[in-house]
Parts: structure tokens; C-alpha cells; sequence
């Protein structure tokens, strides 16, 4: 049986998917990973790789991040893991990052107050929406590294983190 964060996530996925494969995104799994709240993208362009995560909220809430980076060349250096080949490499491995900030007060994307009376399916339609209407700030991003209004970027030291 679904549960009504399995048709939030899918309702939200069924909007982005094919907007962002026409992008020239496509989705892909780390190896060795079980089911996790997060769903990878990447594209490459030239020596590029345009990175995307959509994260789900861990406890199974009506919300989402999107997590941006961008890698250049065939190995990257890893906070964690040491060098790695880009095709293996997801945002969380890198300490320069950035989000597309959501209606939150925490950047993450969610349904208002008042339409969280509705069906779950019809919640992940809005935030979709949402998303999609602040992507271009991505796309220009990916191509620019211009920081429009709805990106924050941070870049993370290992130092302060071990």
C-alpha cells in the first residue's frame, strides 16, 4: 500500500522528470546504495558534469531540497572518499555546493499551510511547480555560476567538518 509521502515523492517526480530530461538530465544510482530519500541527476556537457539531487524529507514529511553542483574532468576530489571518477561523484561528496531555495523557512520546497488538507498527489503537483518556477536561476547557474536570488552556495572546508 502507498503511503502518502511514496505519493507526494512520485506525484513530485512525475512533474520534474520530464522536464529535466528534456534538459538533457537522467537519473541514476550509486552503486552499492539501498533506498534512499534522494533522487540523482546529471548531465554532461563537454568536460562537464551538471550535478542535481532532489532530497526528500528523511521522515517521510511533505518536502524536498535541491542540491546543485557542477564538476569538471574524468576525477574529482572528495571530501570523504579521496579521488574519485566523476561518474561516480554526487553532491554530497563535494565541499562546494549549492540549493535552490524553497519556500521555507529552512529552503526546503513544501506545500503551504493551507493546502496541506489536500490529496498528497495534488501537494506534489504544487511544489513541482514551485520548483520548476525558480529552476531557470539553476539553469543559469550551471552555465554562469551567477547567484540568482532563490541559489545559496556555501563551500564547505573538510577541516571543520572532521
Amino acid at each position: 500500500m502507498a503511503t502518502n509521502s511514496n505519493i507526494f515523492r512520485e506525484s513530485i517526480l512525475s512533474a520534474l522528470l520530464p522536464v529535466f530530461r528534456a534538459k538533457g538530465f537522467e537519473t541514476w544510482k550509486p552503486k552499492g546504495r539501498s533506498e534512499t530519500p534522494i533522487v540523482h541527476l546529471r548531465r554532461r556537457i563537454a568536460n562537464r558534469r551538471d550535478l542535481i539531487d532532489i532530497q526528500f524529507d528523511k521522515y517521510g514529511r511533505f518536502g524536498c531540497f535541491v542540491n546543485l553542483a557542477q564538476i569538471e574532468g574524468d576525477e574529482v576530489a572528495t571530501m570523504y572518499e579521496g579521488v574519485l571518477p566523476a561518474d561516480q561523484i554526487q553532491t554530497g561528496h563535494l565541499t562546494e555546493r549549492c540549493r535552490l531555495r524553497g519556500n521555507s523557512l529552512f529552503e526546503m520546497f513544501k506545500p503551504p499551510l493551507y493546502l496541506r488538507l489536500l490529496k498528497p498527489a495534488r501537494l506534489g503537483e504544487v511544489v513541482a511547480q514551485e520548483i520548476l518556477s525558480r529552476f531557470n536561476e539553476a539553469e543559469e547557474w550551471f552555465t554562469s555560476k551567477r547567484i540568482g536570488k532563490h541559489i545559496r552556495c556555501r563551500k564547505l572546508s573538510p577541516n571543520a567538518i572532521a
